[in-house]
């Protein structure tokens, strides 16, 4: 099935140095010969062999920081959403974690459905700057929320939107998913300290940004160009923290123009956020599912509750955890139920300030 979906790409090459990405990536027929064994997969959305040919030419100069045939590049992807569904599909039976690269804003909706066969709900985290939804029952052109809030809880169960501007934002959405329990982080607060995204993201099964969520200035070749929005340098970081999640299965970068691209200077940054993921992807702490003997549990007991709030944090990497049934003992941990935190979430709700988040999340629970 993958050699039929799949197109060998065609892009201006040239010399290549031992240490650029193009002497250590694998392609297609490495792939279908199992000459490599890779841990990652590159594909992107297109039926035209030049299709993404800026990204390439940007991505396979940089340096590799990944080992000789880690990284693998299938190629373009047909058949639009579904020859993405299928590919995905493929390549997570295998293990293998997908950086997918589309214009279609639907992008993340694809990329759910290739883990329908998966027997626990999902964990997803979006990059938006609209959280767009149509409230009217004839949905002819449906937004992404439209296709993902079915989804719930069945197959979703943790929906995280970051990055959103309040003035393109209905507040009758931002209720909506306040009333499912999803989160919603603006921009201007998770721009105030982008290590904050790190806790956010670090359970996620899937990551999508949408290029529109970036300023204009960082990445001119959006379909939904915006002058404000996360910087260049802020969306390789948020790439990065995504590829750390030890649940990561696929990640997907989508909302691109590449007929705007005049000087590529979008195209190098997705070549970028995609070095990043892989950098990512190597600094991994493999602690997913998490062992119970390698935390340390702390409550903390708020005035007038007699429950306590109980938060744990790894021996191995010192990172932040609370859990929903907090009366439950260590050795009776559910993975599922640990939720991440940052350290700054534990001193704040000693202090009686409780995060939205974690309220949040013992109202879903």
């Amino acid at each position: 099935m993958i050699k039929e979906l799949c197109i060998k790409p065609v892009f201006e090459g040239g010399n290549y140095s031992d240490h650029q990405v193009a002497t250590k990536i694998g392609s297609l027929s490495d792939f279908l010969s199992e000459k490599s064994k890779p841990v990652i997969a590159l594909i992107c959305e297109g039926s035209e062999a030049t299709n993404y040919a800026d990204f390439r030419k940007a991505f396979y100069r940089m340096s590799a920081n990944f080992p000789k045939g880690a990284l693998v590049d299938l190629g373009n992807v047909k058949g639009g959403a579904v020859g993405i569904t299928e590919m995905v599909d493929q390549l997570q039976r295998k293990g293998i974690l997908s950086i997918v690269l589309s214009n279609s804003e639907q992008l993340p909706h694809a990329i759910i459905r290739a883990f329908s066969t998966i027997n626990r709900p999902l964990h997803l985290n979006i990059i938006e700057s609209r959280l767009d939804y149509s409230w009217q029952e004839n949905k002819e052109l449906p937004h992404l929320l439209d296709k993902l809030i079915p989804l719930y809880p069945q197959q979703l169960s943790r929906l995280n939107f970051l990055g959103y501007q309040s003035y393109f934002v209905d507040e009758r959405v931002l209720k909506l998913l306040k009333m499912m329990h999803f989160e919603t982080h603006r921009l201007g607060m998770l721009r105030s300290s982008i290590k904050e995204v790190e806790p956010i993201v670090r359970d996620g099964d899937i990551f999508g940004l949408n290029i529109g969520a970036l300023a204009y200035t960082d990445a001119p070749a959006a379909l939904d160009v915006n002058p404000n929005g996360f910087t260049a340098f802020e969306a390789c970081q948020i790439a990065r923290y995504a590829a750390m999640s030890d649940r990561l299965s696929s990640i997907g970068f989508y909302g691109y123009a590449p007929n705007e691209d005049v000087k590529g200077l979008t195209a190098l940054l997705l070549a970028q956020m995609a070095w990043y993921v892989v950098q990512g992807f190597y600094q991994r702490r493999n602690e997913y599912p998490i062992n119970p003997e390698d935390l340390i549990r702390y409550e903390v007991h708020l005035s007038g509750d007699n429950i306590p709030i109980a938060f744990f944090k790894s021996r191995r990497s010192e990172r932040w955890w609370f859990y929903v049934e907090p009366n439950a003992k260590s050795a009776d941990l559910d993975p599922e139920g640990l939720i991440s935190c940052s350290y700054e979430d534990y001193l704040n709700t000693c202090t009686g300030d409780v995060p939205e988040r974690i309220l949040n999340a013992f109202d879903r629970e």
